[in-house]
Order: C-alpha cells, then sequence, then structure tokens
C-alpha cells in the first residue's frame, strides 16, 4: 500500500460543468516532497470563469544532505544512491546505503543526486566543494 499524488486543475464553466481539465500523476518523480503534509484548495476569479486548483501531498521521508564530501542519507533504513554528473550522466551509484556513503572519487562541482527506497524517491542538487 502507498501514497499516490497527484494534481488536478479545471475551469468551472459557469452552467453546471467544466472546461480545460488538467490532470498530472505525480509518480514518484523525486520532486512531490514537501516539508510537511498539507493539501489546498484555491479559487481564482475572471468575468465568468473560475479556476479551481486542487492538490495533494504526500510527505517523503526521505533527507539528503552533505557533510563535507560525506553525502547524508535520512528517512530510510537502506537505500540506492545514484549520482548524475550535470549532464545527466551516471558518475556513481550505490547500493544498500545506510547513513550515508563517501563522495571523495568526484571531483569538485555541481551533481545530481536519486535516493530510492521502496516506492520513495528524492533526487536533489548537491555541491561538491
Amino acid at each position: 500500500a502507498g501514497v499516490s499524488t497527484a494534481i488536478l486543475i479545471f475551469t468551472k464553466t459557469g452552467h453546471g460543468g467544466t472546461d480545460k481539465v488538467w490532470f498530472y500523476d505525480m509518480k514518484a518523480d523525486g520532486f512531490s516532497s514537501v516539508e510537511n503534509s498539507s493539501s489546498s484548495s484555491v479559487e481564482e476569479s475572471s468575468s465568468s470563469e473560475t479556476t479551481t486548483v486542487v492538490n495533494a501531498v504526500a510527505v517523503n521521508p526521505l533527507k539528503v544532505s552533505m557533510a563535507g564530501r560525506m553525502l547524508q542519507v535520512a528517512g530510510a533504513e537502506k537505500a540506492s544512491v545514484d549520482v548524475f554528473d550535470m549532464q545527466g550522466s551516471p558518475v556513481a551509484s550505490f547500493k544498500q546505503v545506510a547513513g550515508s556513503v563517501s563522495l571523495e572519487s568526484l571531483r569538485q562541482g555541481n551533481y545530481i543526486v536519486r535516493v530510492r527506497s521502496g516506492s520513495m524517491n528524492l533526487t536533489r542538487r548537491i555541491a561538491i566543494k
């Protein structure tokens, strides 16, 4: 059993229907993480049209941080960590990471880190100095 996250955007027609309906299913894209769980509804009016935005947010417990050249991973007992350069090419991969992993072998620069544990995913940019 997992948590699903989606965003639904539509406009009301003013005569009992909807128009311009958009649905985006997040499907563990790594960008759906927030610090706390919330849901909101926003209404904007323009003449006879009303746009309603409804979003449901699932909390992702995965967290990453840098301590020197050590990547700290929190929120999972064991996780897979993939590191990519800024062009998207893989530069390092670690399996069964528990707590932290050394990035000493990587040169100074910016990287993208993807952490996966079960159905949870987290993608973040990191800087190695």
